[in-house]
């Protein structure tokens, strides 16, 4: 009878004396487990009646099998971060103005507005800590991008700070200088007057950095050069919210 044999080069000894294993060097896996039977005494009778002991020789079970691997991960988990970076705030909102805008959306554990040391005053910016992830997705997700106080809020995870490469409003070249704006019109507004004219695809009323008050004017920006004209000649010296805006085209545009 033919006996194929099978070259096994890798075996260690498992924590029971009858047991061998055949392991994958690469993954530290078992493939093979070998059963040793120990040896068993077997009492023979002879012919002449007398006896004597025979031991028969060792027999071996192959099973195959796979172990799942047991590697035990004993590096430190991941810390959660649920601190968040509130960008872009108006110089007057302190932590418990901001403390009551993420309130309606999730409770905060811990809000901090950053100061100019020397002058006290606000640095347009600040850090939330959360509860958990959850909150902070929520907040991210209802408060990035909306307007307080004519400033678009920027908040992301505070270990992703967004760059600021992007203007704070889009702009295209029809862009509008709009002067002797109301104090109490905000970018909203402002924008809802010019589109009477035409697509406003941005507009921003400018606000001081120290009093977060508004400048007194702003600029608008259209999406055709037809558009920007229009506004010119139909909004200038028109009354808004009391005043009489001044609207011409931005300084230093071409056409």
């Amino acid at each position: 009878m033919a006996v194929s044999t099978v070259t096994l080069p890798c075996f260690k000894l498992h924590h029971q004396p009858n047991l061998l294993l055949r392991c994958n060097n690469s993954s530290n896996q078992s493939l093979l487990r070998f059963h040793f039977s120990p040896p068993k005494p077997l009492l023979i009778s002879s012919r002449d009646g007398s006896r004597r002991l025979k031991v028969l020789p060792e027999t071996i079970t192959v099973k195959l099998e796979e172990e799942e691997d047991k590697t035990v991960d004993l590096s430190p988990p991941a810390p959660i971060n649920t601190k968040l970076y509130f960008g872009n705030l108006p110089y007057n909102v302190d932590s418990a103005t901001l403390a009551k805008i993420i309130q309606d959306f999730a409770n905060p554990e811990l809000v901090e507005v950053l100061y100019n040391r020397d002058t006290g005053q606000s640095r347009g910016f600040a850090f939330v800590t959360m509860s958990n992830v959850e909150d902070c997705n929520i907040i991210i997700e209802n408060l990035d991008g909306t307007e307080y106080l004519g400033r678009n809020l920027k908040v992301n995870f505070a270990d992703k700070p967004k760059p600021n490469k992007e203007p704070l409003y889009p702009e295209t070249e029809y862009k509008l200088f709009v002067g002797n704006l109301s104090w109490t019109v905000t970018s909203e507004s402002l924008a809802g007057a010019f589109r009477e004219c035409g697509d406003v695809v941005g507009a921003r009323v400018v606000y001081d950095g120290d009093t977060g008050k508004s400048r007194g004017y702003g600029f608008v920006c259209y999406s055709s050069q037809a558009e920007m004209e229009t506004a010119v000649e139909s909004l200038d010296g028109f009354e808004l919210e009391g005043r009489a805006i001044r609207v011409n085209l931005a300084q230093g545009k071409k056409y």
